[in-house]
């Protein structure tokens, strides 16, 4: 009966965890490193501009949480001690399968790629998250810090 009140309990905490784990790829998103760094920042015209999928870069919380959970409920199986082991190699494996895949689906997200002409006629890309959404032959700024941003100029 524990069992099956602790097994959703901590399938929710793991999917909040993995949405915490989601980071935030807007131009105007900073991390405090960041803040106060000077930055080389050029003209430019985008040229081009498509949709992106940004996919997870393998933080690994699903894949181990789904493993335990569905190793503990394989354990349950019953019939022996034999069955018990076989149960949780069966459920962690399945386990890990689901929960990496469940990761991917929450932590992946979309972006948008920008292709400028700078002034100096050479051309950069930057892939960047979906704010602001920014429009083919839209004069813009380029900052070349880690990670490049695209804002409008």
């Amino acid at each position: 009966m524990k069992l099956k009140v602790l097994l959703p309990s901590v399938a929710l905490l793991i999917m909040g965890f993995l949405t915490a784990c989601t980071p935030n790829i807007s131009a105007g998103s900073y991390t405090t490193d960041q803040v106060g760094q000077a930055a080389r920042t050029a003209r430019g015209v985008i040229i081009a501009a498509r949709p992106v999928n940004v996919a997870n870069s393998g933080v690994g919380v699903g894949t181990v949480g789904g493993a335990l959970l569905g190793g503990v409920a394989g354990s349950a199986i019953g019939g022996g001690t034999r069955m018990n082991i076989l149960g949780a190699l069966g459920g962690a494996a399945v386990g890990g399968a689901v929960g990496n895949y469940a990761e991917n689906k929450m932590t992946s997200q979309t972006g948008m790629q920008y292709t400028i002409k700078l002034a100096n006629k050479s051309v950069v890309t930057v892939t960047q998250g979906m704010d602001p959404i920014l429009n083919v032959g839209q004069h813009v700024y380029v900052i070349f810090s880690n990670p490049a941003r695209v804002i409008s100029e």
